[in-house]
């Protein structure tokens, strides 16, 4: 007897919302997981061909818009304070404050300095798709366009 993996168990959960699901059906989705993941990451922008010809799990442009919209209540916000809402909010890891609140380092092995390279590709693609400022005090801000004027 073996315990079903945690991918089985998302298959599982996804797949017996519709009530004609057969076990055969669960077997053939087990067996494509990766490829269903990448479909469903895909489909939420989780996942782009940005820079690359094959997919990659980063965000794209539309989900971090989306982000901005949802996280930057007013026009601006400090990056800092944006990477950690959207922990706070999503348990999206970004940056290396966010991956020591998350123990990421401790159970995954990864280093500080793979994260301070995250932040600063986010940085980059925020800036190219307008939504990054730097102001004369050096710090990074998130704007939301579309957020009310600030009084």
């Amino acid at each position: 007897f073996t315990t079903p993996c945690k991918t089985e168990r998302v298959a599982k959960v996804i797949l017996t919302d519709n009530e004609r699901v057969t076990d055969d059906e669960l077997v053939t989705h087990r067996n494509h997981m990766g490829k269903a993941l990448g479909v469903y990451a895909r489909n939420i922008g989780l996942a782009t061909k940005l820079y690359s010809n094959a997919y990659r799990y980063a965000p794209s442009n539309s989900l971090l818009k989306s982000l901005v919209m949802i996280l930057v209540d007013k026009k601006r916000m400090l990056l800092t304070d944006f990477l950690d809402k959207a922990y706070t909010k999503f348990g999206i890891v970004i940056g290396p404050a966010e991956a020591r609140k998350a123990r990421v380092q401790e159970r995954r092995g990864t280093e500080e300095k793979q994260f301070e390279e995250n932040q600063k590709l986010l940085i980059d693609r925020l800036k190219s798709i307008g939504l990054l400022i730097s102001l004369s005090d050096g710090f990074p801000y998130v704007i939301n366009r579309y957020a009310a004027t600030e009084e």
